[in-house]
């Protein structure tokens, strides 16, 4: 978790507005699939992938508002886009942090059989991932 977490932060840098849209999921699923494969579940990246978006959809007004203030931010040469760059490198790491701890917690209750892995992809499996994503999103918030 920990490189995609580094990686999605260097996506997010990126100084072209809007760009870091497109890497992070690429880079967030193939971290929630490597958390799968450790956990011993066969992976279905349909649902994963569906599971990603509906999850970080849910994430909050103020990871949105962050990502697009930092991204307009980027259209301003010198000293906004390195501002953009900053607050946007910084959100898309605690969003990849938050995801990848929340799917942990989600798993946790797979493992111990409070939850099936089938779950995953039906509205309860993304009210829990929601639910776990926005708790983590909080305490990610905290600590800032």
């Amino acid at each position: 978790m920990a490189t995609a977490a580094a990686a999605s932060v260097g996506e997010g840098a990126a100084p072209i507005p809007f760009s870091d849209c497109a890497l992070l999921i690429p880079t967030q699923l193939t971290m929630i699939v490597a958390i799968t494969v450790i956990f011993g579940f066969d992976v279905n990246k349909s649902i994963l992938t569906t599971l990603i978006s509906s999850t970080i959809g849910t994430g909050g007004a103020t990871v949105l508002g962050k990502t697009v203030v930092s991204n307009i931010l980027k259209f301003i040469p010198g000293a906004g886009t390195g501002i953009g760059a900053a607050i946007s490198a910084s959100t898309a790491g605690l969003i990849t942090t938050a995801l990848g701890e929340a799917y942990i917690k989600v798993l946790e209750l797979v493992f111990k059989g409070e939850m099936n892995i089938n779950d995953l992809g039906t509205t309860k499996g993304k009210e829990q991932m929601s639910k776990a994503f926005k708790e983590q999103l909080k305490l990610g918030n905290s600590r800032e």
